[in-house]
């Protein structure tokens, strides 16, 4: 038995996403390409 995707904390993804709204969400943050620029080999 599963539980209802309601009562769970993970996020109902729409549908449909524009371009803009992609791009706000999975482009990194200059600190973020900053972390892996300084972490990775």
């Amino acid at each position: 038995m599963m539980t209802a995707l309601e009562r769970t904390v993970y996020r109902r993804f729409q549908r449909t996403y524009t371009a803009k709204e992609l791009s706000e969400i999975f482009t990194p943050t200059h600190k973020e390409i900053w972390f892996v620029a300084h972490t990775s080999r």
